[in-house]
C-alpha cells in the first residue's frame, strides 16, 4: 500500500496521520514533501505512526530531519501510536532516546504543553 497522508489541526498542534505499512525509499521523500508545507513561523507537528508496521533508514532518517527542521523553526514534534516494529527500530538506532513517542494522540497534545 503506498503512502497517503491525512492531515488535522487540533489547537496549535498539526497532526499528520500516516497510512501505509512501511516508510521506506520514495514514501519518505513524500512525507518530507508534505511536511515541508507544514511547517510554519512555531509549529506544533504530531506524527500518527499508527499504521506503519515497517520504516528504513531513510525513513528513520527522515524523522531526525523533520525533528531538526521543527526545532530550528521554534516548534516540537511527537510521535504517537507507534508499532512494535517501528519502536524495535527506534531502540536498535537509539532514536528513541531522541524522538519523543506516546501511545495516543491525547496524550501527546498534552505533552506539547508541558
Amino acid at each position: 500500500m503506498p503512502l497517503s497522508l491525512s492531515t488535522r489541526q487540533v489547537g496549535d498542534v498539526t497532526i499528520v496521520s500516516c497510512h501505509a505499512r512501511r516508510i521506506e525509499g520514495a514514501e519518505s521523500s513524500a512525507l518530507l514533501g508534505c511536511m515541508d508545507l507544514k511547517l510554519d513561523s512555531r509549529p506544533l507537528l504530531l506524527l500518527q505512526l499508527g499504521e506503519v508496521e515497517y520504516i528504513d533508514s531513510s525513513g528513520l532518517g527522515l524523522l531526525v530531519r523533520l525533528l531538526m527542521r521543527v526545532r530550528n523553526a521554534g516548534g516540537d514534534m511527537k510521535l504517537c501510536g507507534v508499532s512494535t516494529g517501528v519502536h524495535a527500530a527506534f531502540k536498535t538506532t537509539r532514536l528513541d532516546r531522541v524522538l519523543d513517542s506516546y501511545a495516543s494522540e491525547d496524550e501527546a497534545i498534552v505533552a506539547f504543553s508541558r
